[in-house]
């Protein structure tokens, strides 16, 4: 269960002042029929936002409170970066570049930029050349066995695209897609991903025990 409204708020606020950048001019940037979506310039973030629904509060923290690990809004293409990169007047690292088209349902999702950060994050700690959590990293002991256990489901081919079944990053970040936009249809393509991701990442007394 996560907290309660007024302290799930504050931490979705907090998240938006210290983790959520929108690229200086981005919605200049973009073709009219994007722009038009969006009534202001920071309405991109209040977009993004809207997709943390199912992360718990503890996952959410452990993200803000990280010392790395950005997202930035762009005109621009969707990628993850595991290193350093400038944004303007900042130096950010570990950052998850999310093109403005993907809040309006152009490209990619959303949360597939997100599923690599929080891959690397708790794979590696955020470390740039470190082992991603769904290659079977894991910055804590408990990590570690949640790292084996998608390495290992990995294996099993289930994925439902090519691009999944060859690159465990991409297999984790469309599972957990998945899991926001179809979890009935996860649990049916790939039960053990379904069962590992609602038991670890989306389950807030896993977190619990592990920070305890």
């Amino acid at each position: 269960m996560n907290a309660n409204p007024e302290q799930r708020a504050a931490l979705l606020r907090a998240l938006q002042v210290r983790k959520i950048h929108v690229r200086k001019h981005a919605l200049a940037r973009v073709p009219p029929r994007i722009a038009r979506a969006f009534a202001h310039p920071w309405a991109p973030v209040s977009a993004l936002i809207r997709y943390f629904g199912l992360f718990p509060d503890p996952l959410l923290s452990f993200w803000l409170d990280h010392p790395v690990g950005h997202v930035v809004l762009t005109e621009g293409e969707g990628g993850y970066v595991p290193g350093e990169v400038s944004v303007g007047k900042r130096h950010l690292a570990a950052v998850a570049f999310i093109p403005l088209a993907s809040l309006v349902g152009e490209g990619e999702h959303p949360l597939l930029y997100i599923a690599h950060l929080l891959d690397h994050l708790l794979g590696c700690d955020g470390v740039p050349e470190g082992v991603w959590l769904s290659e079977g990293g894991g910055y804590l002991p408990a990590w570690k066995e949640v790292g084996a256990r998608l390495k290992k489901q990995f294996t099993l081919g289930y994925a439902n695209s090519e691009a999944a079944r060859e690159d465990p990053r991409r297999y984790f970040a469309e599972g957990l897609v998945a899991y926001w936009t179809d979890r009935r249809g996860l649990r049916v393509q790939d039960p053990g991903l379904e069962s590992i991701l609602r038991t670890t990442l989306f389950d807030p007394a896993f977190w619990r025990r592990v920070y305890r």
